[in-house]
């Protein structure tokens, strides 16, 4: 028979938590914390990058989440603010938008961090390139589909600040009668897009993320179920540096 204890022990040190823990398991009781546990995306990604440390992969992933959300919160500096249609028709123009405005600041400042590292560096390029170039795709299929549109006298787009929803904040609370307390996860995408005509919810994973895409797609299906979204799936893409859809 399993036995659950409510109780209020988050304040406790660690250790006599711990040691709690482990003298109830021992005869088979499991005390359960009436408050949840609360976990970053952040720190998921920090767990899952564990053995890099000397890496610069988990510091081009930030650079990579980074830029991309600028691309869409950066006010006068947003992609539909800068780049028409006729720019937007060739993934290079905005390839080097985004290089220029938001990469290469970063990369100057982490210029002691990347030193050393070409081969990385070449991949994240790489990446970023296919991202721009399906990216570019997305926007040719609204405007054929008619639901995103370019005003060339105007130099205005109309509802591309629809497309993607920018720096979504998330939150779900993970239940199991296996665990000792819930696990509330909280954190945000860079920028979570509603892909023309089809409708689908999009995210965008790092390109050195570990090989985990339908746990990605998974937790931010429930993330953003959690927030009231009607969505019959939530696609991830990978570029690393072919882009992948799961």
């Amino acid at each position: 028979m399993r036995v659950l204890i409510p109780c209020k022990f988050a304040s406790w040190p660690d250790s006599r938590r711990s040691s709690l823990v482990r003298f109830l398991a021992t005869l088979g009781i499991r005390a359960k914390a009436s408050q949840p546990i609360v976990i970053s995306l952040a720190d998921i990604e920090e767990r899952m990058s564990c053995g890099q440390s000397a890496s610069p992969k988990p510091l081009l992933n930030r650079i990579f989440q980074e830029s991309i959300g600028n691309l869409f919160t950066s006010g006068d500096a947003c992609w539909y603010n800068r780049l028409s249609d006729l720019d937007m028709a060739d993934h290079g123009v905005l390839t080097r938008y985004l290089y220029e405005s938001f990469v290469a600041p970063r990369f100057t400042r982490h210029r002691t961090a990347l030193q050393g590292h070409t081969l990385e560096v070449e991949q994240f390029w790489a990446a970023t390139k296919v991202w721009c170039a399906w990216f570019c795709d997305v926007v040719r299929v609204g405007v054929e589909a008619k639901q995103l549109a370019y005003d060339g006298a105007k130099r205005q787009w109309s509802n591309a600040e629809h497309l993607v929803d920018p720096g979504r904040s998330l939150t779900c609370a993970l239940s199991d009668r296996e665990w000792s307390a819930r696990i509330l996860v909280v954190g945000s995408a860079a920028a979570v897009l509603r892909r023309p005509v089809t409708g689908d919810w999009c995210v965008f994973e790092s390109p050195f993320e570990p090989d985990r895409p339908y746990q990605a797609a998974a937790l931010y299906h429930t993330m953003l179920a959690n927030q009231g979204r009607q969505l019959e799936s939530v696609t991830s893409i990978r570029c690393h540096p072919v882009l992948e859809e799961t």
